[in-house]
């Protein structure tokens, strides 16, 4: 119940608040894999540094939404840091989750920066979904970001200073966020659905 009635809290403080303020959230709790829980691959320290560079923002929101070893320092951050911009919820399920999302303008990836095997964080799926589009603040050897930003439903920077994740949300802050998440959704029909992967599969096995 508490944690329906923060979403439903948030909703009407998001709705409240638009069209002066940009909500970004991060994070898909009710996955399985590992990387979407709170934890150390996140780069927890970095991303606390990445927030300190907006704690006196006030037409941008943070939603953080997970669990994990590394939760308890995001909190604790939260808290003494008395940002009035952060938010960190504990794990929902996964309809609350997805509420959550779609009262959210923008979708966070991150990924510390010293990753050397490449990931693709399947969490930018739900972003794409409800029409959000994703900044994604990652290690070089991934390409999730070049993806985003390449099909017009993202902006990608480095992890390994907060100035370029200061400088990122500048330019989310001057993008037409509706459209770049609608080509986000688009994209995610055209290319990702079950059907066209079942369709890539068929033809890769069909050319042997």
């Amino acid at each position: 119940i508490l944690r329906r009635r923060l979403v439903k809290r948030l909703r009407k403080f998001v709705e409240k608040e638009r069209p002066n303020l940009m909500v970004c959230t991060t994070y898909a709790p009710f996955e399985i894999e590992a990387l979407t829980k709170i934890c150390k691959p996140l780069g927890i320290p970095f991303i606390i540094e990445c927030l300190k560079t907006q704690e006196n923002r006030d037409n941008v929101f943070f939603l953080i939404i997970g669990s994990g070893a590394d939760s308890g320092i995001l909190k604790m951050y939260a808290r003494d840091s008395k940002a009035r911009n952060i938010l960190v919820l504990d794990l929902l399920t996964r309809n609350e989750y997805e509420k959550a999302v779609f009262c959210c303008d923008v979708g966070l990836v991150f990924l510390d920066h010293r990753f050397t095997i490449p990931n693709f964080p399947s969490r930018i799926l739900p972003y794409m979904q409800a029409g959000l589009p994703v900044l994604c603040c990652t290690d070089p050897n991934t390409d999730v970001g070049k993806v985003c930003e390449e099909n017009g439903f993202g902006w990608s920077c480095l992890s390994t200073s907060p100035v370029f994740f200061e400088e990122t949300v500048e330019k989310a802050l001057a993008s037409d966020i509706e459209a770049m998440g609608r080509l986000g959704r688009q994209y995610l029909e055209k290319n990702w659905t079950e059907k066209n992967s079942y369709e890539i599969i068929i033809g890769k096995d069909e050319k042997r």
